[in-house]
C-alpha cells in the first residue's frame, strides 16, 4: 500500500497592478512586511480571487477601482507554506483617480509609482517574475501561470 503525503493546503492571497499615465507601477509599502508589494492580500473564505481584490483595493486605497482581467496566478512554495497568487488588471490611473488614494495608515506607510526596473529592486525576489509576467501579459494579452520558489 502507498501512503501519500496530505493534500495542499495553500494559502491564497490576490492584487491588482495600477499603473499611472507614464506607465510607471503601483508598489505600496506595507507596515508589517520589510519591502514593497502590489496592492492586495489574503482571500477570506467565502470570497473568490477577484472580490478578494475588490475588497483589498478598497481597504488599502480607500476607493473603489474596476478590477479587470486575471493577468497571472502564480503556485509560490515557501519554506513554512504553499501559496497562490493571483493578480488582476487594475487599469491605468488618472491624476484625479491618484489624488482619490487614500492609504490605510493601519496597512500601508506609502505608495509609489516606479519603473519596473526600480520595481524589481524594491520587491522581495519571488515578486520579481510574477512582475514581468504581469507586464509581458499586459502588453500582449493572455494570462500567465508561473511555479515558483519562494525559498
Amino acid at each position: 500500500m502507498t501512503i501519500r503525503p496530505p493534500a495542499a493546503r495553500p494559502h491564497a492571497s490576490s492584487g491588482a497592478v495600477f499603473f499611472d499615465e507614464r506607465g510607471h507601477l503601483l508598489l505600496v509599502d506595507p507596515v508589517y512586511k520589510p519591502y514593497w508589494n502590489l496592492v492586495g492580500g489574503a482571500i477570506d473564505a467565502g470570497e473568490t480571487p477577484r472580490s478578494a481584490c475588490a475588497r483589498e483595493v478598497h481597504e488599502e486605497l480607500g476607493v473603489r477601482f474596476p478590477i479587470g482581467d486575471l493577468l497571472v496566478s502564480a503556485w509560490l512554495t515557501f519554506p513554512d507554506r504553499q501559496h497562490f497568487y493571483f493578480v488582476f488588471d487594475g487599469a491605468t490611473l488618472t491624476s484625479a483617480d491618484i489624488d482619490a488614494i487614500r492609504l490605510d495608515p493601519a496597512e500601508l506607510g506609502a505608495k509609489r509609482f516606479v519603473t519596473a526596473d526600480a520595481a524589481r529592486v524594491l520587491v522581495p525576489p519571488w515578486l520579481v517574475p510574477v512582475i514581468d509576467a504581469v507586464l509581458d501579459a499586459r502588453s500582449t494579452g493572455g494570462q500567465r501561470y508561473l511555479e515558483l520558489d519562494g525559498r
